[in-house]
């Protein structure tokens, strides 16, 4: 192929020649002697332009280098060649390029390849940030922006998200970019797109995967709020850090003197990854990074010129990061993870991408303050003095994989890039024009490979072209090569896996021989690969691994291993096979044989909520193999054996043994013992726990259901697992929507208490009568330091009442005679049903006229009624009330009334109550006489003096001048004085923008309408009063004449008859009364000077005395006397409340004739009107 292309080109070299020969001939056509000799010399090379043959490549594996070899010869001497490679685009015609079908968006101009390196790790990286660095070099800065550069996956048509950190046209630029799919071992690359006709904005929450907690640039020009790249927790910052240069674009500047620092509200998990590039300026102390403080502290330091930890569960603290020999004013990218709880080698160590050292987590961590930057809160000398870049917190174990490639791509050696291409231009890269030397020429320069090594496309069955332009001394060149070019098909590798171990197990006593053993086989069918290259790296040397057969493995194997952690890690590549590099491992070596056991949980002092109890422990072993494990524990009275481990043992790991104890301890003491194949037991040190569990019940008092309006105490019952109450509990108890607690914090939001009930070993509390039906869930939750939290609820069910009836009968049934024994029946009666029940558990009550009650009335089963006999009625009308109640029913009332005949003494033309020397007094014209009361008991009680509701008042009635009047037109007002009124339509109002002085100017108020009851604004509250009469009393009470106003039953009387009676009497000589002298004192006892108010003795039965003194004497009288308002010191309730002396009454019967039974307080108050509304 070559030598025709050749020729085509001598053709037209050898015209170029003759042509010339012609311009220098002589008119005949001759030459001259020295163009001759020119022609002579030179022709030959003229007529041969560089030939070439042999044309070969090393490798056609996908992803792999390949050598392109092309063999030349000439002459005259080679130059020199540019090599053209168009890396699997071809499509039989060009190179796809900058081909519409080649181009992921139209409306750029330009894109470049950016090329990822490989071998980054093990495993192929999803959603990875990579930085991407531009310069003046890289790109055109004067064809893009920030917001017109984008890029596309490797497909060149998926858009990829980016988030701009800096855009320095000057300068450096720095762009993060979410590769979809990193792959480790295969060519991978995105495309660059620029010079864009619209723009492309950032998505920087989108560039981070959702384990990213916080990512802070650091690249904040002035301090202020560290910002979180995915919003959702930035940084507050404390006495001003400074911006600084940092690793990637800006940093910020701390100084331990002046204890700058930014604070969070991140709250780490028990899995986590943090990451920062830290240059420190110098070291004086401990130099925070990133914490948790005080409480369950989490420190990532440095101190004294190495990677300082502190963990909280693990008792690592100081220099255990596996770093050492910092420098200060250099920048590390230095990286913490942990697994989670209780994990070997849970916490992991690296500096730049390499791991430096895992740490055993030996426990669980309950992380419960925030991250500190920079600083910690519990000890803020420990602040960091240097410049902090690029910190990110994820909440996941990023892996060794991911955290070399994040190192890779800060140190901006992630990423090779492309040239330009334009949208149009062809796909062909042509390198730069390289002269032959000597080394490439078996004849210096007659013969010549032009031998070229390019990365193949990683995609299987690409295709591939290239061909070379050569050149002579004579600047003759030769380009046929590349029409056509040469083209191959890409062959894809084979998908590998790598698993690597090494026996014995570490740790191991120094000369033990350790096999290191690499498993490399193909990913699809799990079969070896033999016939491989395989390392093992074993403390920064690689050795070759021999392959064995019968495994199926690769092996290396040494017994020279140094004290102490070796690192290794196995490296496998074969032709047509995927490269493996495994991570890096350890291996000790120790001169220890002595078995140790260490206590691992419960903590000592701790306390554990359930009787199954995991004791875990580590035991490590190094010559002697322990033989077994056992438990030692004092639950039996005696610290004694216990339980023995029934699971294999792992050496240097956590191990346990479970144990169920039958009650609650509160201590325990208990340690591990392991004997091993020496014969010796060591056994740890001894721990204390307690067992506590708890109960809790809820109970009700009574028991649900009830009815409305039912007093209920609800109890909760909080005790340990032996049934003993747990005093000194927290206790919180809800009935509905309500909360009752002791908790003090709730007390003083001022919450109803819970009570505790000593005697009954219960918290309670008790509720208001629940006036309303339906299910009320109630419930209640205890705690207490070292038991188990515990809660339980219940429904308490509160029903209507039920409807009830009440039909009440006589025996003898009335009217009947006076002394006559009367036996009354009720039958009370549930009647909310189809059919009514008598009701048997009821209380059941009689009332009649004296007053007389009869309670607990006895249920008849023989009537099915609740009676009582009475003996004790008056004669004539006997008003009685009979009531029944039950719970969950409605109350019944009976009203009736019982006539006794009476069949005494003679009929009485009148009772009267006189004076006999009245009539004397007044020439005999006339008698002074009170005429007797009707028997009323309401009006008896209406009169007599009772400390309760609005009192009463007796004085003058005040009138306005008009029937209707306005506020203005009410009569001055009179505090003596009682308002009487016809019409209030325009006074009842009282409110302050109404008529006021109503209710606060006058000692009582009585309107004849109804108006205040009908309006809300008339409040008469706060003085006697009356309102709404049946009867018209404006007309027939005088202005000025006097009344009383009883405030008690809102009524109006008339008692100036009976006043004027007690205040104009005379009165007779008696030893059994008092003097004058000692009524003014108020003493009532009898007198030699004694005197007493006439009256009309044979109506009394006995005994035959005055009432007025009889009654003031308590030996005489052992009743209850009664005082009457309206009398003489009894006006109003003020000075009704004060000492005697007063007009006294009893109700005891005093007179019984044919005119009926009349007690000496209806007596006395014979005469008096009452007005009722």
């Amino acid at each position: 192929m070559g030598d025709e292309r050749t020729k085509m080109k001598n053709r037209h070299i050898l015209g170029a020649v003759l042509s010339l020969i012609m311009e220098h001939a002589g008119p005949l056509g001759r030459m001259t002697s020295a163009l001759f000799l020119m022609v002579f010399v030179l022709l030959p090379s003229l007529l041969f332009a560089p030939s070439y043959s042999l044309n070969s490549t090393s490798s056609t594996l996908a992803g792999t280098p390949g050598v392109h070899n092309l063999y030349w010869q000439d002459s005259a001497g080679l130059s020199g060649y540019i090599f053209q490679f168009c890396n699997g685009t071809w499509n039989g015609t060009g190179c796809g390029g900058g081909g519409a079908s080649n181009w992921a968006d139209s409306s750029c101009s330009y894109k470049r390849q950016l090329n990822f390196s490989t071998g980054f790790g093990t495993q192929n990286l999803t959603n990875f940030p990579v930085l991407v660095v531009l310069s003046s070099s890289r790109i055109n800065y004067s064809s893009t922006s920030s917001s017109d550069i984008r890029f596309y996956d490797s497909d060149n048509s998926t858009l990829l998200y980016k988030e701009t950190e800096l855009w320095n046209s000057s300068g450096k630029s720095y762009i993060w970019v979410k590769k979809l799919s990193l792959n480790n071992n295969t060519k991978d690359y995105i495309w660059a797109y620029y010079n864009c006709s619209n723009t492309n904005s950032d998505s920087k929450t989108q560039v981070w995967d959702s384990n990213y907690t916080a990512v802070y640039h650091s690249n904040s020009s002035s301090g202020g709020t560290l910002v979180d790249s995915t919003n959702k927790y930035n940084g507050t910052q404390t006495n001003t850090p400074t911006a600084t240069t940092g690793q990637i674009d800006g940093a910020m500047n701390y100084a331990v003197s002046s204890q700058q620092y930014y604070s969070t509200s991140i709250t780490p998990g028990k899995t986590f990854t943090w990451e920062v590039w830290a240059n420190i300026s110098s070291y004086t102390t401990y130099h925070t990074m990133i914490c948790t403080s005080s409480t369950n502290y989490q420190l990532f330091d440095q101190n004294g010129s190495a990677l300082s930890i502190w963990t909280p569960e693990s008792g690592m603290g100081g220099v255990n990061a596996g770093v050492t020999g910092l420098s200060a004013g250099t920048s590390y990218y230095f990286v913490e993870v942990r697994d989670g709880d209780s994990i070997t080698n849970g916490y992991k160590f690296y500096k730049n991408g390499a791991l430096t050292s895992t740490q055993y987590t030996t426990g669980t961590w309950s992380p419960s303050n925030t991250i500190m930057i920079a600083d910690r809160a519990d000890s803020l000398t420990q602040a960091f003095n240097g410049a902090l870049d690029e910190i990110r917190i994820s909440s996941t174990n990023r892996s060794a994989s991911w955290l070399n490639a994040t190192y890779l791509t800060g140190m901006d050696q992630l990423i090779t890039y492309g040239s330009e291409q334009a949208k149009g231009s062809s796909g062909w890269v042509n390198d730069s024009w390289v002269a032959f030397s000597s080394g490439m020429c078996s004849t210096p320069y007659t013969a010549c490979w032009s031998n070229v090594t390019k990365v193949i496309n990683s995609t299987g069955n690409a295709v591939i072209a290239w061909c070379v332009s050569t050149n002579n001394t004579l600047n003759v060149s030769n380009g046929t090569s590349c029409s056509p070019p040469f083209t191959y098909l890409t062959v894809a590798q084979t998908p590998t896996q790598l698993n690597q171990s090494a026996s014995p197990s570490q740790p191991q006593l120094y000369g033990t021989v350790v096999n290191f053993i690499c498993n490399y086989s193909n990913a699809s069918n799990n079969a070896p690969i033999t016939g491989a290259t395989v390392y093992v790296n074993l403390n920064s040397f690689n050795y070759t691994a021999t392959y064995n057969a019968t495994t199926g493995n690769y092996t290396y194997t040494n017994s020279t291993l140094p004290l102490g952690s070796n690192t290794w890690y196995c490296i496998a590549n074969e032709t047509g096979y995927q490269s493996q590099t495994g991570s890096t491992q350890t291996y000790t070596i120790t001169l220890s044989s002595n078995t140790t056991i260490v206590s691992l949980s419960p903590a000592d002092g701790s306390a554990v909520t359930q009787r199954t109890v995991k004791f875990t422990y580590n035991v490590t072993w190094v010559a002697y193999t322990p033989i077994n494990c056992s438990l030692w524990d004092s639950s039996s009275g005696t610290f004694s054996f216990a339980l023995l481990n029934s699971s294999r043992l792992v050496n240097a790991s956590q191990n346990n043994i479970t144990k169920t104890y039958s009650r609650d301890y509160d201590s325990i003491t208990w340690a591990i013992q392991c004997c091993d194949s020496s014969g010796a037991c060591p056994m740890s040190s001894q721990q204390i726990v307690a067992v506590h569990t708890s109960n809790i019940g809820i109970s009700a008092s009574p028991p649900s259901p009830q009815c409305i309006n039912s007093l209920v105490y609800f109890y909760c019952n909080y005790t340990d697992g032996n049934g003993i109450p747990i005093q000194n509990a927290l206790v919180n108890m809800s009935f509905g929507s309500k909360i009752y607690s002791n908790d003090p914090a709730l007390l003083l939001l001022g919450y109803p208490p819970v009570y505790y009930n000593s005697s009954l070993g219960e918290y309670y509390f008790y509720t208001i009568i629940i006036n309303s039906q339906g299910d009320y869930p109630y419930n209640c939750s205890a705690s207490q330091n070292g038991y188990p939290y515990n809660s339980t609820s219940s429904t308490y069910t509160i029903k209507d009442l039920l409807n009830s009836s009440l039909s009440v009968n006589s025996t003898p049934a009335t009217p009947s005679v006076y002394g006559t024994s009367v036996y009354f029946n009720g039958t009370y009666t549930n009647t909310s049903g189809a059919q009514p029940i008598i009701l048997t558990n009821a209380l059941c009550s009689l009332t009649i006229p004296g007053p007389i009650t009869y309670n607990n009335l006895i249920f008849n089963t023989t009537t099915n009624s609740y009676g009582v006999l009475v003996d004790a009625l008056a004669p004539y009308d006997n008003n009685y009330v009979f009531q029944c109640s039950q719970t969950c029913f409605q109350t019944a009332s009976y009203h009736g009334y019982f006539y006794m005949s009476y069949s005494g003494l003679p009929l009485s033309p009148a009772l009267t109550f006189e004076d006999p020397l009245y009539s004397t007094k007044t020439n005999g014209t006339s008698h002074k006489l009170i005429s007797a009361a009707s028997s009323n008991d309401s009006f008896v009680a209406n009169i007599s003096y009772s400390m309760s509701g609005s009192g009463w008042v007796y004085t003058m009635v005040t009138k306005p001048i008009k029937d209707n009047p306005q506020c203005n037109e009410l009569p001055p007002p009179d505090s003596s004085k009682i308002l009487l009124v016809k019409n209030s339509t325009y006074i009842a109002d009282t409110s302050p923008t109404g008529c006021p002085q109503v209710n606060s100017s006058y000692a009582g108020v009585i309107f004849e309408d109804d108006y205040c009851g009908r309006i809300s604004n008339c409040n008469l509250a706060s003085l006697p009063y009356a309102y709404n009469f049946t009867s018209p009393i404006y007309n027939s009470i005088s202005n000025a004449s006097y009344v009383l106003l009883n405030g008690d039953y809102h009524v109006v009387q008339n008692i100036s008859k009976l006043r004027e009676f007690y205040l104009n009497g005379y009165y007779r000589a008696s030893n059994y009364a008092p003097s004058f002298l000692m009524r003014l004192s108020g003493q009532f006892t009898q007198s030699p000077y004694g005197m007493e108010s006439f009256v009309k003795i044979n109506q009394f039965v006995s005994p035959t005395s005055a009432v007025d003194y009889y009654y003031f004497n308590s030996s005489l009288n052992p009743l209850t006397v009664y005082k009457i308002k309206g009398m003489p010191n009894c006006e109003n309730k003020a000075a009704c409340s004060q000492p005697p002396p007063h007009f006294y009454l009893d109700n005891e019967i005093a007179v019984a004739n044919s005119s009926g039974t009349y007690t000496h307080l209806q007596i006395y108050t014979g005469g008096m009107s009452l007005v009722t509304p």
